[in-house]
């Protein structure tokens, strides 16, 4: 993914706890193939990037995963891919979340915001795109929803 630097994304990959540890998966297939394959594409949303880890966000939310670091028993193809870039001071806010935790996350609170400009959004209505498709498409691709996270870092 470039990285526009007029702004913030995530980075975000899969894992999925297969034959007893967890197991990089590529659901992003970025530019290839049906929109489909882009389900579990995050796309540049600061509310929810607030909603996960408390970034760029003028929403007051408590955060789900804020900077968590790496996951203990990260995979090694996600372990090389922070390894790689780790170095670069415009990443930040390492961090993981489980779909378990996701799926948990009261997606009916209203968060508000400081700024009279902002009215307070309903957290599913923030995530947008994330809650109506990704979501559902990740829960799909699991019988259990602990066996799937997501690492993921900004830039």
């Amino acid at each position: 993914m470039s990285i526009c630097p007029m702004g913030t994304d995530i980075l975000e990959h899969y894992e999925r706890f297969q034959n007893g540890h967890w197991e990089a998966v590529d659901f992003l297939q970025r530019g290839e193939g049906p929109s489909s394959s882009r389900l579990a594409f995050i796309d540049r949303n600061y509310n929810l990037f607030g909603i996960l880890s408390n970034v760029r966000s003028v929403y007051t939310v408590a955060p789900i995963a804020r900077s968590r670091g790496l996951p203990t028993d990260v995979s090694s193809t996600v372990a090389a891919r922070w390894a790689a870039v780790a170095y670069d001071d415009s990443l930040f806010g390492l961090s993981w979340v489980g779909l378990d935790e996701l799926l948990a996350f009261d997606w009916e609170q209203t968060i508000s915001s400081e700024l009279k400009e902002y009215p307070p959004l309903i957290c599913r209505e923030a995530a947008g795109r994330f809650y109506q498709d990704t979501l559902p498409y990740l829960r799909a691709q699991v019988d259990d929803p602990a066996h799937l996270r997501i690492v993921f870092w900004f830039g």
